[in-house]
Parts: C-alpha cells; structure tokens; sequence
C-alpha cells in the first residue's frame, strides 16, 4: 500500500500525518483527523485504509498539541483551532499532485465529528462529509456525561485553573479516562474506560507519536463548543427555528421532500401571524344602534376591501358606511 508521511505548515505549526495515494491519478481525496485526545495510530487506518481501497486518496493527521504534530501547549484541545486545521488539511490536499482539488471530503469521528460539520457550513471546498458519531453540543455532552452534582466542582475547576495560569503556574491536567467514574476524568463513565483503545497504542505508534495522550489539560473549552449551532448558522450563531426543526427532522430520518415542506408550513404559519397582528380588524368601528344589517354579499365585498396593505388607511374605517 502507498502510504507516506507527510507534514504541512498551519500558520505556524507543523502538522504530520499520513497520505495514502490513489491508484489512479487524479482522484478526489478524504481529509481524516481522530477526536477528542486520540492520535492517528488509534486504528484511524483501519478507516484510511478502507476508503482507500475504494479508489480514493487519504490525508489522515494528528491534530496539533497531539501526537506527532507540533504545537504548544502540549495536550490542549482548541476545538476552533482544529477546526482551522481542517481547513488547513484541505488546503494541502489541494496541492498534491495526486488530488483532484474540486472534490475533497471530509471525515470525522466524536469530537472531530462536530468538526466536519462546521467546516462543511463554512467551507465552499467541501463536497461530502462523513460525521460519525459527532459532538454536537459541549453543553449538553458535559451534562450528559457528569452527575448534576459534580458540575459545580468543575466549574470551580476551570476557575481555578484560569487563576493558575494567570500567576504564571502549569496548567491542571486532567485523565482523558478513569476506571473510577466518581474520580475526575474527561469521559467519566465506565464504558469510556472498557472502550478506550489506548491499550494497543503501544504497539502502534512510537514514542514521538505516542507522547502522552491519557491526559489532557482540563480546560473549559470543550465544554464551551457547539457544533450545531454554529454548523447550522453557517458559523454565524443561533440558527432561526425553522432551519432547527428542519435539522430536527434529517436527524430523524425524514425525506427531503418532507423536510422542505415542514420550513414552508413553518414560515406561512409565521407571515399569517405577522399579517393578523398588521391587518386592522374590520370591527374597529361598531354598527350604530338600529342600524340595518348588511346583506351577506355586502358584508363579503367590505371584508374584502378591509384586505389592504399595511400602512394604508382601510375604507371599512369609515363610521358612516358602517352605520349604513
């Protein structure tokens, strides 16, 4: 198998990694990077390999602070600067000879999972992205993964790192995984600790590859990370409510046809309400008392004429064509 090293300047750090070249040439290529603290040799070739074998060029690299790329300080996980990294990936791919530059793919995994996502929202250069079990809310993750009661501790731990800091002291670091779940660890839960593959890293990678990847430096930015809404906003925030109940909807599996008709119904319901509170009422003046009602053909003509634009002044205002 064609499989060499490589190494690409990202503003200023050197990221190393693998390309595996494709048979024939030019050929569209996957960029892969692991999550969360994970390096390349935790089987991330299992998955290169795979893509390939189906006639495709791979760029597989460890994401700075990790493992073979450079970048201080050591074990820090920036998610936006991965994020940029990705971006800087894809440029390189760019530049190999073997790649066709207008079809480049994306692959994540859990943490680098939510990064496809927003590099896919932001970046024009992206034709398919694969996210598998992506991280989509640091949010939700840290209250899904920590008991509400411990949350406050790791609060006050993110405090008193930043204090730390401040004066000048190392940072705190943390176990990416414990066998204890009561003991502070990045992924606090047992199936974590039975699935973490850190175990056969040994045999994978050597030491300058490997560096120290079982603990990583117990900052508040993963925590802070939200992948959804900065994928669904095209990186500019909160999306608007149809376009998440359209997300909603993919998540569950609805066709795209339905899915299009659910924003539309959502935006019409939205104008009807915007035009009822604009439109005034045609009761705004009541029928003098023993004044003769108007046939239902009359009434059908002046509730149309009450159908105006806003801003203008409707005839069924007027106290004397209602008094008859």
């Amino acid at each position: 198998m064609a499989r060499r090293d490589i190494e690409f300047n990202a503003e200023g750090v050197i990221l190393r990694g693998w390309f595996y070249a494709a048979e024939a040439s030019p050929a569209p290529a996957v960029v892969m990077a692991h999550g969360f603290s994970a390096v390349k040799e935790m089987y991330l070739d299992s998955f290169a390999e795979v893509f390939h074998g189906a006639g495709l060029n791979v760029l597989v690299f460890d994401n700075r602070n990790f493992g073979a790329s450079d970048g201080e300080p050591r074990l820090e996980i920036d998610p936006w600067a991965q994020v940029r990294d990705y971006r800087h990936a894809i440029t390189y791919a760019g530049t190999v000879p073997e790649v066709d530059a207008a079809r480049i793919g994306i692959w994540g995994s859990s943490y680098s999972g939510g990064h496809v996502l927003v590099v896919a929202a932001i970046d024009r250069r992206v034709k398919a992205v694969v996210s598998q079990v992506p991280l989509v809310s640091g949010h939700d993750n840290l209250r899904a993964l920590v008991r509400s009661d411990f949350i406050a501790g790791f609060r006050e731990m993110f405090d008193a790192d930043r204090r730390a800091r401040f004066e000048g002291k190392p940072p705190a670091m943390v176990p990416v995984v414990d066998e204890n779940p009561l003991a502070a660890s990045a992924l606090p839960t047992a199936d974590s600790w039975q699935c973490e593959p850190r175990s056969g890293l040994a045999q994978r990678g050597d030491a300058a590859q490997r560096r120290d990847v079982h603990r990583v430096r117990a900052g508040e930015l993963p925590a802070l990370y939200q992948p959804n809404t900065s994928a669904a906003a095209g990186g500019s925030g909160r999306p608007p409510r149809t376009v998440r109940t359209r997300h909603r909807r993919l998540r569950q599996g609805a066709p795209a046809q339905a899915t299009r008709d659910l924003a539309r119904r959502s935006f019409r319901r939205l104008h009807r309400r915007l035009r009822s509170r604009e439109r005034p009422s045609p009761r705004l003046v009541r029928p003098a008392p023993g004044a003769v009602r108007p046939s239902a053909r009359t009434a059908a003509r002046r509730s149309r004429a009450t159908q105006t634009l806003p801003g203008s002044l409707p005839t069924c205002l007027s106290r004397k064509r209602y008094a008859g």
